[in-house]
């Protein structure tokens, strides 16, 4: 690989924000989701605070996307108990928005390829219709190996981004984690 660090940059720049401190004024009643939406597939999660960046997914009865972009990214402030939904502003849609989306709805279900602006990893979230009602995971590659993303955790150090870790487990079960180390 001829520049072995060029993937550094966009794992960098997906926490800038969260070293910015930029979040919302205010909070906004903007974010609601429906009985069949899943509100958080997988989230994004940092060391300074409990506050996180869930991504959820828009779903009509029979577990299918709604619209052309299902995909929803929101801050769920979790610091001091308040667990209210804020949008994300505009500048940290540019690390924590959704870079591209292609929902593909099945007559149940569906697929919704994607791909995270600071994360610049490819994702495939899968919605499946269950006895319990709609059931969704992103599917990506953590390590060497195809895994369900669970969360992103950034390790914030002093004013700068330490390590990021995609954690999930293996279809088995098995726990993976993968480190990116600044």
């Amino acid at each position: 690989m001829k520049y072995p660090f060029r993937f550094l940059f966009p794992v960098i720049s997906f926490v800038l924000v969260a070293l910015a401190g930029t979040l919302p004024a205010h909070a906004s009643d903007d974010i609601t989701f429906d009985d069949n939406d899943i509100p958080s597939v997988f989230f994004v999660a940092k060391s300074q605070n409990q506050n996180q960046v869930p991504y959820g997914v828009q779903l009509d009865e029979r577990c299918r996307s709604t619209g052309h972009r299902p995909v929803v990214s929101y801050w769920r402030m979790l610091e001091e108990g308040r667990g209210i939904f804020e949008p994300l502003t505009k500048r940290e849609r540019s690390y924590f928005g959704i870079a591209w989306q292609d929902p593909e709805p099945r007559s149940e279900g569906g697929t919704i390829e994607l791909a995270v602006r600071g994360l610049k990893r490819h994702l495939r979230i899968v919605v499946e219709s269950t006895e319990k009602g709609c059931r969704a995971r992103a599917l990506t590659r953590i390590g060497a190996a195809a895994a369900v993303l669970d969360k992103v955790w950034a390790q914030i150090g002093f004013f700068r981004l330490s390590y990021v870790d995609l954690i999930g487990h293996l279809l088995d079960g098995e726990r993976v984690r993968e480190r990116i180390d600044r």
